[in-house]
């Protein structure tokens, strides 16, 4: 009884809103902009909003995913809100694996898991977007109320991004 009180506290009450007339909402990666190249290289989902459970894709990264089909939105009130995010992207790393061969070594595996506050408006459509540079991670919220093209950068954050390297596991080379 008492493990099933605690994982009850661990998770914690799922994070529920509908669309209402002034919404605001955070597109996510199967919205208006997913033929486009402007999504970042990282994945970003918001885990919660305002301490409630949310687990909402809101970003894939590269050019898009046609065929995504989680949600599409997320929706919130006109206000001030705190998410927490989780922010990630593997690289995959080539080189020399040993006897003059030349292949896949290891990856890298970059994240960040940031709270952070955002101001949203009522019928706004943002979108989050994050790249990995270097050794940090670029974060920006975008205000596409009016179309992709036309879109405006409403706040940006920089985290560290973590970064370790793991060696490949497959035998190449050297690897085993």
């Amino acid at each position: 009884m008492l493990a099933a009180l605690a994982a009850g506290c661990a998770t914690g009450p799922k994070y529920e809103y509908t669309q209402h007339e002034d919404s605001a909402s955070v597109e996510g990666p199967g919205g208006q902009n997913r033929l486009l190249g402007n999504n970042g290289s990282c994945s970003i989902t918001i885990t919660k909003v305002d301490g409630f459970n949310s687990d909402f894709i809101a970003s894939c990264p590269g050019v898009g995913w046609p065929f995504f089909t989680g949600k599409e939105r997320l929706y919130l009130t006109p206000d001030q809100h705190t998410l927490k995010l989780n922010i990630t992207e593997t690289e995959s790393q080539y080189g020399d694996t040993g006897h003059g061969a030349t292949g896949l070594t290891g990856t890298v595996a970059s994240g960040s898991t940031p709270t952070i506050t955002v101001e949203l408006k009522a019928n706004h459509i943002y979108r989050f977007a994050a790249f990995l540079a270097g050794s940090t991670i670029d974060l920006a919220l975008w205000d596409e109320t009016s179309g992709p093209a036309a879109r405006s950068r409403v706040a940006n954050w920089t985290f560290d991004s973590n970064s370790n390297y793991s060696g490949s596991s497959s035998p190449s080379g050297n690897h085993r």
